[in-house]
């Protein structure tokens, strides 16, 4: 396992990153959620209507087109930062830590991204 003082904030950064990416969604979700007038209390609640997820949808799609350059921006940060890391450890020869499974191929050491943002 690399663990460079280089490597070390190169992956610090790219999970900052990432967090800041993940915050952005959960903030805009919940910003959706509260644009719904419904009676449910949220939206795995039996009172919440095909019409709620409609409107849900609608206001979250709304709010990610007007962060777009946010998530875009993020979005392309992290990408740079994953062929970063990528880059670093081919040209020092490690490999990254397995993952669970022992699976990892050479520069996989990158949990995946959990619901692309402004990719689906």
């Amino acid at each position: 396992m690399t663990s460079s003082p280089e490597y070390v904030r190169m992956i610090a950064a790219r999970d900052a990153t990432d967090a800041r990416l993940r915050e952005l969604e959960r903030r805009l979700r919940h910003d959706a959620n509260a644009a719904v007038n419904s009676p449910a209390v949220h939206r795995g609640d039996s009172a919440w209507r095909c019409s709620d997820e409609a409107a849900f949808q609608a206001a979250l799609a709304e709010l990610r087109y007007q962060n777009r350059n946010d998530i875009g921006a993020l979005t392309a940060k992290l990408d740079r930062q994953q062929a970063a890391i990528r880059a670093h450890l081919a040209r020092s020869g490690s490999s990254p830590p397995a993952a669970v499974g022992g699976d990892a191929a050479p520069g996989d050491n990158v949990r995946p991204r959990k619901g692309q943002i402004g990719r689906s």
